[in-house]
């Protein structure tokens, strides 16, 4: 994690332009869990209720982010983050635990809205694409990195849409607190395994973190 933190934020400084003519500039650093679940549907649309068969699991997310206000109240986030997903089988005998770990990168369209307080307080809502490369991934006990679960290819990469709020409370001219709940909605099949069902990340990320502005209006 101490190297994924290093190599993020040397990525985001690398990218980071200087004071915008547009807006302010915020550098934002975040750590949460995931509620994460694998949604498994018929590959032929078919609505029958038997696809979840994965529990929800907890796993640890960080992140670090630029923020920059384009106009009025709108604005772009990029996210860098460690994200762990997975699901738990339903089978009563096993209980097993999917394993993927990603380095997701999202660009989220941001809509801010002042809660009054000052301009102490607001809220932003958040949407837009994510895509995620697989670090690593363990199914039922077993390293698929390389080759897949006994065999069977998992996908190395993932597509998502985001959607979600935060809120953000400037401390002090310098300083902002941030809490945000964000859901990630997978878009590939994990397995490329020709078959009756797909198998989907779903992911709800919550997360708590500081937030620097390094630009100014």
């Amino acid at each position: 994690m101490k190297r994924f933190a290093v190599s993020g934020a040397a990525t985001l400084l690398f990218l980071l332009p200087g004071p915008s003519a547009f807006g302010q500039v915020t550098l934002n650093a975040w750590g949460g869990m995931n509620v994460s679940t694998i949604h498994r549907a018929p590959a032929d649309g078919r609505t029958e209720r038997t696809w979840n068969r994965y529990g929800y699991v907890p796993r640890p997310a960080i992140g670090v982010g630029l923020g920059l206000a384009i106009a009025g109240n709108w604005g772009i986030q990029l996210n860098v983050s460690d994200s762990r997903k997975g699901g738990k089988a339903d089978d009563p005998d096993a209980k097993i635990i999917v394993r993927f770990n990603y380095l997701e990168i999202s660009l989220l369209a941001d809509l801010a809205l002042d809660l009054g307080d000052g301009d102490r307080a607001s809220l932003h809502l958040l949407a837009g694409p994510a895509v995620a490369r697989m670090m690593s991934c363990q199914l039922f006990g077993e390293d698929c990195s390389n080759r897949g679960y006994s065999g069977w290819p998992v996908v190395a990469h993932d597509y998502g849409v985001v959607g979600g709020a935060e809120l953000v409370f400037r401390l002090s001219d310098r300083l902002g607190a941030t809490f945000g709940a964000l859901y990630t909605y997978g878009l590939l099949d994990l397995y490329t395994i020709p078959g009756d069902y797909v198998r989907k990340n779903r992911n709800l990320t919550l997360r708590a973190g500081l937030q620097v502005p390094i630009g100014h209006r």
